[in-house]
């Protein structure tokens, strides 16, 4: 939801810079405001197994204005496929250079960058990633009985 917020403008008009079939954008969620002119973009709505389609593609990109957090960079991360984030999302203090790529800018040439490298850079995203960096449901289970008991 909130493609302006989540930097769709500006993703879009980078793709424009490469020719059709180089990429294919997926976009999960609230269908595009206006009628999509891309051939190269689709819009799948909501999606029941987000698990499955990160598992699917070459990487998630949230190059959001402003994202508290960006539930999506762990979950894609957990899934073993590498991010591409704006500085503005919260869950950037996840990513290193073997995780994905953090632009400094909400712009299309930032964007462009950032898809040539990604599409030319291997990245190493551990399968205990989610384990390592306490995101499972046991940890914040755990996570929450600590603070029910101390508090």
């Amino acid at each position: 939801t909130g493609h302006k917020r989540k930097g769709l403008d500006p993703l879009l008009r980078a793709l424009e810079q490469f020719p059709p079939d180089c990429f294919e954008l997926l976009i999960a969620g609230d269908k595009l405001p206006v009628n999509n002119q891309y051939p190269n973009v689709r819009c799948l709505g909501f999606v029941n197994d987000m698990a499955e389609l990160y598992a699917a593609v070459d990487f998630t990109i949230l190059p959001s204005y402003y994202e508290p957090f960006g539930l999506v960079v762990p979950e894609s991360l957990a899934c073993g496929t590498p991010v591409i984030v704006s500085t503005y999302v919260g869950a950037k203090d996840l990513i290193t250079n073997d995780y994905g790529i953090v632009i400094s800018a909400v712009s299309v040439n930032a964007i462009k960058e950032a898809l040539e490298q990604a599409a030319n850079q291997h990245f190493a995203i551990p399968k205990d990633f989610a384990e390592r960096n306490n995101l499972t449901v046991n940890s914040h289970i755990n996570q929450l009985k600590k603070i029910m008991e101390t508090g």
